[in-house]
């Protein structure tokens, strides 16, 4: 029984010390998180001449074929059909042409939308990282620009994928080359590369 207790004593113990020790790691945490977050705050404009800044060129933009045929609804077409940033390859792999067109129509005109915004992958740094690197005032801007990029890498295999069900084969590899230009590289992209690789 004695030995019981010590066991039980020793193991009280040692849970006291953790959870003192994991208190006292995680107020240290919480202060360190606040200075960083009040020195970001208050970190002045900086240079941002080190982004790296992606430019959409208007010749890698498929042409609108529905917006030719249907010039009287052109403005309709402005606003992109692909609302969902889910990835269903079970649905793009039975996608019709008709569909096909219209993910064409849609996100040529929004690639031409975002052709003329900021766009960067700003992706390693944290909110907090970012204002202290390029400071407070450029926060808005900068991401905004990531907010670009993350849209950008995901319309990019939707549309390349519809340019080959439609055999517009050219279109899709200058899709591609942007994005192998740009390190744009997901295991999407990199699949219909090697599709598109085999059609050669």
């Amino acid at each position: 029984m004695p030995k019981i207790l010590i066991l039980v004593l020793i193991f009280s113990a040692w849970l006291a010390y953790e959870i003192k020790k994991n208190t006292r790691q995680a107020s240290e945490d919480s202060k360190r998180f606040w200075e960083r977050e009040s020195e970001a705050l208050l970190t002045p404009r900086k240079s941002i001449d080190d982004v790296r800044f992606i430019s959409i060129p208007e010749d890698i933009i498929p042409r609108d074929d529905l917006r030719n045929e249907n010039e009287g609804n052109s403005q309709d077409l402005v606003t992109p059909i692909i609302q969902s940033v889910e990835y269903d390859e079970d649905e793009e792999e039975n996608e019709s042409e008709a569909t096909a067109r219209e993910r064409v129509s849609s996100i040529s005109a929004e690639l031409r939308g975002l052709s003329k915004k900021k766009i960067a992958d700003l992706s390693e740094y944290t909110n907090t990282d970012l204002r202290i690197k390029y400071g407070s005032p450029n926060f808005t801007k900068l991401s905004t620009a990531d907010s670009n990029y993350i849209r950008l890498v995901q319309v990019l295999p939707i549309l390349i994928s519809s340019l080959m069900v439609l055999s517009r084969t050219e279109e899709a590899r200058k899709l591609l080359d942007f994005c192998d230009e740009n390190d744009i590289s997901t295991a999407r992209i990199k699949a219909l590369r090697s599709e598109l690789g085999k059609e050669v």
